[in-house]
């Protein structure tokens, strides 16, 4: 059985991406976890390795109430499956590493529950160095990691198939840089099409821009910022790659674009806590919205990222179609997804 974790309030979006890579039918456990289908073969958790809604995969080794997971704890041993640890090998084969039997265990606890945290672990542990003698305890730089997640109505043991760079994906990072992940969710709220001429009015390091380009064929992606350092960890972050591009210091609040000349708009705006909101964020915020309603083209999609508070108003030619709160750095924030009328 393959789990995935995601920014919790995300879990919708997430759970379309993976039925779409046929790794369903999926259903939210809790928030922020998920369960797809049973799958532990190379060629499906490699498929599921494209996933960039995701924060992190897991397969499982164990299930049940929590009661039963006390139980578990005071068996004799715990096995780990030869198919998870082969599946395991493909994944660690995608990024040049071979398994070298250092392995690490982790427990996260959801609620009021009769175990602490570092007797989970330690208990994991022991289990499993019984049944796999030649493994040997890492704090740092395992290549396996076995996690239990416990709430007051299940538990779950899983073995880790990813590490912090599947949900990092190694860029360069700007001030108040966007979760990659979280990007890649504002990116399929958009529908993206082969013929986006697409805008990040915020770009900062190009999070959303990157996010954007793995998803697939478009005609121009356009990012802008009113900081030249955070455009030059954005230049950095595509190199090369995924032409055309163009990255252009600008205030958001008066973009230097034509009226319905972008088919789609996607951006984090400005918290005015890492990130200055010039003249405040609610004034802000509703600057770039009119701006966003004028370079749209008719029937465009604008994705906008900002908080709950304040409240701003779109302009009429803006029609909100779906609102996706979560909390992010501890605040509470929405995407909201737009449709630009005719």
């Amino acid at each position: 059985m393959l789990w995935a974790t995601c920014q919790p309030g995300l879990e919708r979006v997430v759970r379309q991406e993976l039925q779409a890579l046929r790794l369903g039918p999926v259903v939210t456990a809790r928030p922020g976890l998920l369960r797809a289908g049973d799958i532990a073969g190379a060629d499906g958790v490699t498929a599921a390795c494209r996933a960039r809604t995701v924060d992190d995969l897991y397969l499982q080794i164990w299930s049940g109430h929590p009661e039963a997971f006390g139980a578990l704890l005071a068996g004799p041993a715990l096995t780990v499956p030869g198919e998870l640890l082969a599946a395991h090998r493909a994944v660690l084969a995608l990024t040049g590493r071979r398994p070298r039997g250092r392995i690490k265990t982790t427990s996260l606890l959801e609620g009021p529950l009769p175990f602490r945290r570092q007797d989970v672990e330690a208990r994991l542990a022991r289990l499993l160095l019984r049944a796999h003698p030649a493994w040997r305890l890492a704090e740092e730089r395992p290549d396996a990691e076995v996690v239990a997640f416990l709430s007051r109505e299940s538990a779950l043991v899983a073995l880790r198939l990813t590490d912090p760079s599947f949900r990092h994906r190694h860029y360069g990072r700007a001030p108040a840089a966007l979760s990659p992940t979280v990007a890649a969710a504002l990116v399929r709220l958009a529908r993206p099409s082969a013929e986006d001429r697409w805008l990040d009015p915020c770009c900062g390091g190009g999070t959303i821009l990157l996010e954007r380009a793995q998803m697939g064929p478009y005609r121009l992606l356009l990012g802008g910022d009113a900081s030249p350092a955070a455009l030059e960890v954005a230049r950095a972050n595509f190199g090369l790659r995924h032409q055309p591009w163009s990255l252009r210091v600008w205030d958001a609040r008066a973009l230097p674009l034509p009226d319905g000349s972008v088919d789609r708009v996607a951006s984090n705006l400005p918290f005015g806590v890492q990130s200055p909101a010039a003249g405040g964020v609610g004034p802000f915020t509703a600057a770039c919205l009119g701006e966003a309603a004028r370079v749209l083209r008719p029937g465009g999609r604008a994705v906008l990222l900002w908080p709950l508070r304040p409240a701003v108003s779109p302009p009429p030619a803006l029609s909100l179609e779906q609102e996706v709160a979560f909390t992010l750095v501890g605040q509470p924030v929405a995407a909201r997804v737009f449709v630009r009328e005719g």
